[in-house]
């Protein structure tokens, strides 16, 4: 599915059961689409009824592009999560990797991306070491996300820290949403920038961001990736200017 440019964008929305569903195949690729919004965008949501996206089979799927800002979805206030991942019926736990970059994804009942293990759903929490298999290799979250505004010469520095697999080179992507999830994790209003980091033998490792301009809205989250397939954990927990929010609770 693609609209990017001054292509209209594909409209998927008001439907009773998941806005898009994916049960088997590869390389699937969703790009520049209004998902849970009408065409008149944040004016007029028209949630679906489950999940704005579904996928429960097949594999290296794209949501969003890298390289391009104008291939983002808007993946917005739906019923359930905003990008559902988890294995055939199968086996739900089966590894899969779904790669999820610069798209807005936010005010979800259900987690912006959610993992579901076993199809349990919530935030999955990180494993040791990262040993875990299933969706998106249940890759570990950043467990410590930082903002800092430097008013002269002007820059937001994000920091990020990973605990994860040892010796690992890892893609964390800082987003700003618009308001953080009430699970405390998530959500993106809009993507800030990629920044990189490898662990060491002590598994952890920090991803530093500079931006040249303040937060507009204060909020900051962060995905964590294997930068050899970019396949995303769920969100971070939401940082307020300096501040740590963990469940919610300023920390």
């Amino acid at each position: 599915m693609n609209s990017t440019g001054s292509t209209p964008r594909i409209v998927i929305s008001g439907d009773l059961d998941s806005g898009i569903e994916i049960v088997f195949g590869e390389s699937h690729r969703i790009v520049g689409s209004f998902i849970g919004l009408s065409a008149s965008g944040l004016d007029a949501p028209l949630p679906n009824g489950r999940h704005d996206i579904a996928i429960r089979g097949g594999d290296f799927d794209d949501i969003g592009s890298p390289s391009s800002d104008a291939a983002a979805n808007w993946i917005v206030g739906n019923n359930q999560a905003g990008v559902f991942i988890t294995g055939p019926a199968s086996n739900v736990s089966a590894p899969q990797a779904v790669r999820i970059v610069r798209n807005r994804i936010f005010a979800n009942a259900g987690l912006d991306i959610d993992r579901a293990v076993h199809g349990v759903v919530g935030v999955t929490p990180n494993e040791p070491l990262d040993a875990d298999e299933g969706p998106n290799s249940l890759v570990n979250f950043p467990v410590a996300l930082e903002a800092e505004w430097v008013g002269n010469p002007g820059v937001t520095t994000l920091r990020a820290r990973i605990e994860a697999e040892p010796s690992t080179t890892y893609a964390v992507d800082c987003c700003n949403p618009f308001a953080c999830h009430p699970s405390g994790h998530g959500g993106s209003g809009e993507f800030i920038g990629p920044a990189a980091a490898t662990t060491n033998a002590a598994v952890s490792a920090q991803a530093t961001l500079g931006v040249p301009t303040r937060l507009e809205r204060g909020f900051s989250t962060a995905t964590a990736s294997r930068s050899s397939d970019l396949a995303p954990s769920e969100y971070s927990a939401c940082a307020i200017g300096d501040r740590l929010l963990t469940n919610g609770f300023e920390r």
